[in-house]
């Protein structure tokens, strides 16, 4: 009885031991059969690996890095939202330092930045565009660019250099420009987040334009055109693919009112409102002029919230401008800040929804 017992787990553990067999062959035999159609359909993949048999393990890691590298090349954006990725005059995108790094891709995420003055409705206008597709806004940062860039001309400025030959007090292995890009863009994606349902490495996350807006561009010394045009030029280093609503208010004396009374002027004299419109007009020029001899008609659009808050079809321009369809125009307009004696209430904060039609046109790029 023993011994058919013995023979019996025998005969269990070979049927057993050949079924596992049979079913690992299957799996193995369509495992091998998705390779030889993933090769039929890409020779140059079976070559690829047939050449990286032969060869040590750090040129194969190498030789996937430029794989890949020459994969994303091909899928910079070249839409009018990056139009550094296609000029011939600076290949930033393409082929320079900012390019060749596989591990950091600054040209990979679109930017919207808008520059403004205070009181000149750029928080209604932030949160209008917050509402085209593919487009998630922020509000005031503290003038974080600005910031960014102190800290780049005192500190980081100095150290993306070639590594010195022999280890020292101050050696490093290179640190180049586009590292530091991706430094700075971590910094704006971080404090722009997307919703807690959304993982940052969603892929179509990785899509979303992210924007901005800024009343601060002149602040801290920077109430010049020389020095705020630094400040953009370091902006366009950092932020490559990026695109700027310059949006002034022409109505210098209304501005100055609403600034006197929102920002609790203890000023409350003629002199006083003189200061404020003399200041307003000196910065909307160099607003102009940033928007249309720095930057260009590629780069930014110049908008005036004295116009597109009275009639929203003005703002419309700016949505084409952008690369929207006409489905996505604006037909009314939101108010923030707009309410009461100081100017710091809402009105109306949500619009209807845009047409099912409305889309970004170069949203295959």
């Amino acid at each position: 009885m023993r011994t058919l017992s013995i023979v019996l787990v025998w005969v269990a553990l070979v049927i057993f031991l050949s079924v596992r067999m049979y079913f690992h062959g299957l799996i193995l035999d369509q495992h091998l059969g998705c390779l030889q159609a993933e090769s039929y359909q890409n020779p140059q993949h079976q070559t690829n690996h047939e050449n990286n048999s032969q060869k040590p393990i750090t040129e194969k890691l190498s030789a996937a890095s430029s794989s890949t590298s020459a994969d994303h090349a091909e899928k910079f954006d070249t839409s009018p939202w990056c139009p550094i990725a296609h000029s011939a005059a600076n290949s930033t995108c393409a082929s320079s330092a900012h390019g060749k790094s596989d591990m950091c891709r600054p040209c990979r995420r679109r930017f919207l930045i808008i520059l403004a003055t205070g009181r000149s409705a750029s928080t209604t206008l932030t949160w209008m565009l917050d509402t085209l597709p593919g487009i998630r806004m922020s509000g005031e940062n503290n003038n974080l660019m600005g910031h960014l860039y102190d800290l780049h001309e005192s500190t980081l400025q100095s150290l993306i250099m070639v590594p010195n030959p022999s280890k020292g007090a101050w050696y490093r292995n290179e640190v180049t420009e586009s590292s530091v890009a991706c430094m700075v863009q971590n910094v704006v994606e971080t404090i722009n987040p997307p919703p807690q349902s959304i993982s940052p490495m969603d892929t179509d996350e990785q899509n979303v334009i992210l924007g901005f807006k800024t009343i601060r561009l002149l602040n801290e010394g920077r109430g010049s055109l020389e020095k705020a045009s630094e400040l953009i030029e370091y902006i366009l280093k950092m932020l490559p693919c990026s695109r700027f609503v310059v949006n002034v208010r022409s109505d210098t004396n209304g501005q100055a009112i609403s600034q006197q009374k929102g920002w609790k002027s203890t000023r409350n004299d003629t002199n006083a409102m003189n200061d404020f419109r003399t200041k307003l007009d000196k910065d909307n020029m160099i607003l102009k002029r940033i928007a249309n001899e720095v930057l260009g008609p590629k780069r930014a659009i110049l908008l005036d919230s004295s116009q597109w808050t009275k009639n929203v079809t003005a703002l419309n321009k700016a949505v084409e401008w952008l690369g929207y369809t006409s489905e996505c125009f604006f037909e009314e307009l939101l108010e923030f800040n707009t309410k009461g004696d100081k100017g710091y209430g809402h009105n109306k904060k949500e619009l209807k929804p845009h047409k099912s039609e409305c889309r970004y046109k170069h949203s295959d790029k």
